[in-house]
């Protein structure tokens, strides 16, 4: 969704990063560590309202490792 919404086609995103706190564990276990907290960056379509919310490149290994793939038998 970087610049065009997938939603409605609008081209109105804003970007917010969200700090994850002390409870990120229970949003992503199993991402990070301890003292490596992912920061996520979230595109809203200021149109339609659609929220996406993207890991950092750095952690995407511990997503592919540690959450099935979309229709892939679990």
């Amino acid at each position: 969704m970087k610049d065009t919404c997938p939603e409605c086609g609008g081209r109105n995103i804003h970007v917010a990063s969200v700090v994850a706190n002390e409870d990120w564990q229970e949003f992503l276990p199993n991402v990070g560590g301890m003292f490596n907290r992912p920061n996520l960056e979230a595109n809203i379509c200021a149109d339609c309202g659609l929220y996406r919310l993207f890991v950092p490149m750095q952690h995407l290994n511990d997503i592919k490792n540690n959450y099935p793939q979309l229709g892939s038998p679990s």
